[in-house]
């Protein structure tokens, strides 16, 4: 079983991905507070086979996360699901070795296709969506 860290301010949404990660077989950890979400990973990353962000984020974006996640962790596989695009920052986080990028509303399968294929290391240039 794999194990997915979930990050997003906006609980429904953070349930959602819960919800359907669990359904399929994964066990998820979600913060919605970025900062609580960097210490227990700074603590436990070790257990996570990926983690999933969210870029628009109050005190801390998803980009900045990403980079001090990595910080503890280089291998870090993750991506970024979000309604708002900055490129900037994507391409940002793309240069850091960000694994892809969904933009919101993700219909269910493509967002379990995507992680697949993340875990596996398996990415495609096709679902690497912006």
């Amino acid at each position: 079983m794999h194990n997915i860290l979930i990050v997003d301010d906006e609980e429904i949404v953070l349930e959602l991905e819960a919800v359907i990660l669990e359904l399929s077989g994964y066990k998820v950890t979600s913060f919605s507070e970025p900062e609580k979400a960097l210490g227990y990973y700074r603590e436990n990353y070790k257990d996570f086979d990926l983690v999933i962000l969210d870029m628009m984020m109050p005190k801390m974006n998803g980009n900045i996360l990403f980079k001090k996640m990595k910080e503890s962790n280089p291998q870090i596989k993750a991506i970024i699901v979000s309604g708002y695009l900055e490129e900037k920052d994507m391409e940002d986080a793309i240069k850091h070795g960000l694994k892809g990028f969904m933009k919101k509303p993700v219909k269910p399968q493509d967002f379990i296709r995507k992680i697949e294929e993340t875990i596996k290391g398996d990415i495609k240039s096709e679902h690497f969506q912006t």
